[in-house]
């Protein structure tokens, strides 16, 4: 919903919004900032935007400056949101002890854009792949559903790989391979979001 949010606020389509996307570099000039449309559970902050510039101070809106072209604000969010929505999930990652990913595998809606795999695949420093299926998270469920059913009827549990094996398996495609030296600008930029993150008001 955040991701939506900032599309509408600037572009109507998505190819716009991948345009803005990759008009700054990995760390969006040093910027971070932090989208809840609504209160966040780990941690509890609360709803808000939160965009820090440079020097670490509170910003209201990212502004362009007489260096900067016209779409220079809207990029910054743009990229602020994708940045900030996948450095969460390593944070997240990191909080339940998962040191490092070994692969990504994507689906919904966003595993259709490339541009937004690209940073995915940065933030985290692996490859990311996409199942070839069209709806694959519907398929998902129901092979979660084929599953239970065949654990009930034959009263016995059976692994979810077979139940994946018997219609096939899965087809996964190779979709974005990290680019390691935006790897480690994310990398170093971890601790100082966090830093910023606890900064952030919350609630009880």
């Amino acid at each position: 919903i955040a991701r939506e949010n900032v599309k509408h606020q600037y572009v109507s389509d998505w190819t716009a919004f991948n345009e803005l996307l990759l008009l700054n570099e990995a760390g969006n000039n040093n910027r971070c900032a932090f989208y809840y449309q609504h209160p966040e559970i780990l941690p509890k902050i609360k709803a808000g935007v939160y965009r820090f510039d440079a020097d670490d101070k509170m910003v209201t809106a990212y502004t362009a400056d007489e260096s900067d072209d016209t779409g220079a604000a809207a990029a910054a969010d743009i990229r602020g949101i994708i940045e900030s929505q996948f450095m969460a999930m390593r944070q997240h990652m990191q909080i339940f002890g998962v040191k490092e990913a070994k692969k990504i595998l994507a689906t919904g809606g966003a595993s259709k854009n490339n541009a937004i795999l690209q940073v995915l695949s940065d933030v985290f420093g692996v490859n990311v792949y996409c199942i070839e299926t069209a709806n694959s998270a519907a398929k998902g469920a129901a092979l979660r559903a084929l599953h239970g059913y065949q654990c009930r009827t034959q009263n016995v549990f059976v692994p979810f790989k077979d139940i994946v094996d018997s219609v096939g398996g899965p087809h996964y495609k190779l979709q974005c391979k990290p680019n390691l030296k935006n790897t480690q600008t994310y990398t170093k930029l971890l601790p100082r979001w966090k830093t910023l993150q606890e900064q952030l008001p919350r609630y009880d």
